[in-house]
């Protein structure tokens, strides 16, 4: 059964070797506390552990450099990302649906190098209303995941028995439908 509209799959966009590569890249960023699924009142106090990517992080990772896959290259069309955060989470933690400003489209990128199904942590994607799961991605190492931001997403938690990170890299693009206007804010460092 295939993904809805607004949602693609790619397998089997990098080597294992690139994957490895990758992985050791990004187990050894900075990682802080402090990201939030949204910032509800409920949300207050419930943070997990990132790190927020320069441009010469998401160079240096040579994840979007590594990609031959042309409907994906097609998919991001030259854009450059406006944001870039290497996600770490792990057992235990809560996520709740989300969606993403300005319209962005999102490439999310399954780095661990070993997962397995029973170790669950899938991304969901819900109805609009937050009522149904429409689409339920699961986590497949070095899998990409394009999807549009404004779709309601979250992690399931990983099971106990999962290993004690699991790691994402979302690379956030300004949308093709997104106004010029707006797609001028780039929050990504320069450092």
């Amino acid at each position: 059964m295939g993904a809805p509209e607004g949602i693609e799959v790619f397998d089997n966009v990098f080597t294992r070797s690139d994957r490895q590569l990758f992985y050791t890249y990004i187990k050894n960023s900075h990682f802080v506390i402090g990201w939030q699924d949204n910032e509800t009142i409920e949300e207050q106090g419930t943070m997990f552990m990132f790190s927020d990517w320069s441009l010469k992080d998401v160079n240096n990772s040579e994840i979007l450099k590594k990609i031959k896959n042309e409907d994906l290259l097609r998919k991001i069309n030259g854009r450059v990302p406006y944001t870039v955060v290497a996600n770490c989470t792990k057992f235990g933690e809560v996520y709740s649906p989300h969606t993403h400003d300005l319209k962005s489209d999102v490439l999310l990128y399954y780095a661990n190098l070993e997962w397995r199904r029973e170790w669950y942590a899938e991304t969901l994607f819900y109805s609009e209303d937050l009522r149904d799961i429409i689409h339920a991605n699961p986590y497949v190492p070095g899998r990409v995941v394009w999807f549009k931001g404004e779709i309601p997403h979250s992690i399931r938690p990983s099971s106990c028995r999962a290993p004690v990170y699991r790691f994402t890299v979302p690379f956030f693009f300004h949308s093709e439908r997104t106004p010029p206007e707006k797609a001028t804010s780039v929050k990504i460092r320069e450092v």
